[in-house]
């Protein structure tokens, strides 16, 4: 009976006093309160949408990785990069490492990638499943895969330095993001001799 009643007054005041809204909010809470009464103990389905909109309030965007100029003379090769602030190179197994973080692990090898054998390569590779090719290009290849239900990013490239051959890629054995190698190829195609 006091549901009815509180309808009953919720419709009144919607439909005969505008600007009602004090009765329609103390309405609903007993209507609110009257439900969890007779349900037993219901969530509030509010409670999740709001505080899913708090969570994208306080999300805040990244800040943009600040970029510095950096040597790879000291590794062997006569070039530098745009690469994260801090990045360090060094020279490993016959390639060159650019490193920043675990977000940032660049290879540079000194001559060009068959794009035609890797995109083979990663189309076969049956523990790192490819989803789709990002970008296809004459010299470059960015792909998504997939390794136990989990989505990485990966690329190579090549590029060429004062008629030098080199190519990029991500180094292998490591998760990356769109964004991660997106910044690794920036970098990749940022190198100019030195």
């Amino acid at each position: 009976m006091k549901r009815l009643a509180g309808s009953l007054a919720l419709v009144l005041c919607v439909s005969l006093v505008p600007g009602c809204d004090s009765g329609k909010k103390e309405a609903d809470a007993k209507d609110a309160s009257a439900k969890k009464a007779e349900g037993g103990a219901k969530t509030d389905e509010a409670k999740p949408a709001e505080a899913e909109g708090d969570a994208k309030e306080e999300a805040k965007p990244a800040e943009p990785v600040k970029l510095a100029e950096l040597s790879l003379e000291d590794t062997g090769l006569e070039a530098k990069i745009q690469a994260p602030e801090g990045a360090k190179a060094s020279e490993e197994f016959g390639a060159f490492l650019v490193q920043a973080g675990e977000s940032f692990q660049l290879q540079i090898n000194t001559q060009a990638a068959d794009l035609a054998v890797a995109k083979q390569e990663i189309e076969g590779n049956t523990v790192n499943k490819l989803k789709s090719f990002i970008t296809e290009s004459e010299t470059e290849l960015v792909y998504e895969t997939e390794v136990m239900g989990k989505a990485q990013f990966h690329f190579v490239a090549n590029v060429e330095v004062d008629g030098a051959k080199y190519s990029c890629e991500d180094k292998k054995g490591q998760d990356f993001s769109k964004a991660d190698v997106d910044a690794m190829l920036a970098a990749c195609k940022s190198m100019v001799a030195s």
